[in-house]
């Protein structure tokens, strides 16, 4: 959810978020709204989708975003290889960052352009 967006985007039980990043993506102020939303709404998960890295890249890049590691044993954030999910995306202009909300069985991008 953006503050500046003209709507915010709501969470509810079961819904996921999608987060395709590159390593060098600059995502710190997104992660941070994101984690918050996470943790005030139950039953809710963020994936994030790690593109062009290798397991280690993977676990140096979530230390060095102080990804908080009670919500990854939870289950309520995932640490994922993004490359095959992010191929097979079909979304007009496809470029990271690109978040994507789960919910009701279908997706939607959620605009990142104001964070």
């Amino acid at each position: 959810y953006s503050p500046y967006a003209h709507k915010p985007v709501l969470l509810n039980h079961n819904d996921s978020l999608y987060l395709f990043i590159k390593p060098d993506d600059a995502v710190k102020t997104i992660l941070m709204v994101l984690i918050e939303a996470i943790e005030t709404t139950p039953a809710t998960r963020l994936n994030l989708m790690l593109m062009e890295s290798d397991d280690l890249s993977i676990q140096l890049w979530a230390n060095k975003h102080q990804i908080p590691q009670h919500l990854v044993n939870k289950g309520q954030i995932t640490i994922n290889h993004g490359e095959q999910n992010y191929q097979a995306l079909k979304v007009k202009k496809k470029n990271t960052p690109l978040l994507l909300l789960a919910k009701n069985g279908a997706s939607s991008v959620v605009d990142l352009g104001k964070f």
